[in-house]
C-alpha cells in the first residue's frame, strides 16, 4: 500500500500548478505543508473522525447461494475494464490504458466512446480516476493528473472542462446531478450543480484534515437517493454523505477489518491494512436500496471473490454472495450482476441470489 507520505506527495506533484518561483512559494502551498507535517506521523496512521463509525450488529457473514446464468449475448473484447457502471440500460466503464469511458450494451456492443485519449486538449485526460453519469445522459469525467473535470453531453461531445483549485482525487455524481468531489489537502467532500456555479464544501470527515490521506485512495459512488457513498480500498468503512454536505452515517463493514496496530519487519508502527490483512475492497455498486460492496480476499492459493451487500438508508449489514467467476468490478442493475475481467465483462441474472 502507497504511504500517507509517498501519496501526498504524489498528489502534490499532480495538483499543484507551477509558480513563478516555486522555492518562495514552496511554505505557502497547503499541500507542501500538508507533507511536511506527515514528517511526524506513524504511516499510514488511522483516521480520526469527527463522528464515531459506528460497528455492524451481525459478526460474520450470512451467504446466499444459487444457479447463476450467463444472460450477455457475446463478451467483448476489451483492454483493460475498471469502475463498472450500469446507466440507461447500459454499462459503462473506464480504461486504464486509454484514459476513456466507454459505453456498451449489455450485449457486448460498443455504443460510444467520452474522451479523445491521452493528452491536454479538450477532451483527453492524462489519468480518469473517477466518473459519474448524470440522470440527462451527461458523463463527468475527473482527471486528477491533468487537473481537469471534463463534461460531455451523451453524444460524447465535449459540453465544457474545468479546472479545480485543490488536488482532485476522486469524484462521483449523484442521482440529482451534483458532482461530488474529494481530493486534498482536506477533510470533507465537495458538492457542485452539474450546472456549474460555485461548490458546497461538506462538514469535516476528520478532527485533522491530513489524516483523510488513508481514504484518498478509494472512490465516491452516487447513491439513488441524492447522496453519495465514499469508501476506502484499504479501511473497513463505508460513509455515505447527504447532498447538503452533512454526514448521514459512518459504519464499519462486516468482516476482519481490525484497527490493530502491527510491528512491520524494518521496525516502527504500521496500520493492518490492506497487504497486512491480505483484502482489498476493490468496487462498490448501488442499486435501489442496496450497497453491493466488492472484497477480494488475496489466498495463498487462489484469490476469493465476495460481495456483501448493505442497506443503503442506515448502512446495516444484510447478505454476502460470492459471484460466479473472479471479478474485479461489479455492477448491479435489476436483476443483473455485471462482472468486468481483464479483458471483458460478462452479465449475469441474480435473481437465484435476490430477494
Amino acid at each position: 500500500m502507497i504511504s500517507g507520505c509517498a501519496l501526498l506527495a504524489a498528489v502534490w506533484a499532480l495538483g499543484t500548478p507551477a509558480q513563478p518561483n516555486a522555492a518562495d512559494a514552496a511554505d505557502a502551498t497547503p499541500v507542501r505543508q500538508a507533507a511536511a507535517s506527515l514528517e511526524s506521523l506513524p504511516d499510514p496512521h488511522t483516521p480520526d473522525f469527527i463522528q464515531r463509525p459506528r460497528s455492524q450488529s451481525a459478526s460474520e457473514r450470512t451467504f446466499r447461494s444459487g444457479s447463476w446464468t450467463e444472460v450477455g449475448a457475446q463478451r467483448p473484447s476489451l483492454t483493460n475494464p475498471r469502475a463498472l457502471r450500469a446507466a440507461r440500460g447500459d454499462v459503462f466503464f473506464r480504461d486504464q490504458s486509454e484514459h476513456q469511458v466507454y459505453r456498451y450494451t449489455l450485449d457486448g456492443e460498443h455504443v460510444r466512446t467520452y474522451g479523445e485519449g491521452r493528452g491536454v486538449g479538450p477532451g483527453q485526460h492524462m489519468a480518469v480516476m473517477g466518473y459519474g453519469i448524470a440522470s440527462n445522459g451527461q458523463v463527468v469525467v475527473g482527471d486528477p493528473r491533468g487537473r481537469k473535470i471534463s463534461v460531455f453531453n451523451e453524444d460524447g461531445t465535449v459540453e465544457r472542462s474545468e479546472r479545480p483549485d485543490f488536488g482532485l482525487i476522486r469524484l462521483g455524481v449523484t442521482s440529482d446531478d451534483q458532482i461530488v468531489t474529494f481530493g486534498a489537502p482536506t477533510s470533507t467532500v465537495r458538492f457542485q450543480s452539474l450546472s456549474g456555479g460555485g461548490h458546497q464544501e461538506g462538514e469535516d470527515l476528520v478532527r485533522n484534515p491530513y489524516e483523510s490521506i488513508g481514504l484518498l485512495d478509494g472512490g465516491l459512488r452516487g447513491d439513488t437517493q441524492g447522496g453519495v457513498i465514499q469508501f476506502s480500498f484499504f479501511y473497513g468503512y463505508l460513509i455515505r454523505w447527504h447532498g447538503n454536505g452533512t454526514i448521514d452515517y459512518i459504519r464499519h463493514m462486516v468482516g476482519d477489518y481490525p484497527p490493530t496496530p502491527t510491528e512491520p519487519a524494518g521496525g516502527g508502527t504500521k496500520r493492518a491494512v490492506g497487504r497486512e490483512l491480505r483484502f482489498r475492497i476493490n468496487d462498490v455498486s448501488i442499486h435501489d436500496d442496496e450497497i453491493h460492496v466488492l472484497v477480494i480476499f488475496l489466498e495463498p492459493d487462489e484469490n476469493r471473490y465476495v460481495v456483501d451487500v448493505y442497506d443503503l438508508a442506515a448502512g446495516d449489514y444484510r447478505y454476502s454472495y460470492e459471484p460466479p467467476e473472479p471479478v474485479r468490478s461489479l455492477a448491479i442493475t435489476g436483476n443483473h450482476v455485471i462482472g468486468g475481467q481483464d479483458t471483458t465483462f460478462a452479465v449475469w441474472d441474480r435473481s437465484a441470489i435476490a430477494e
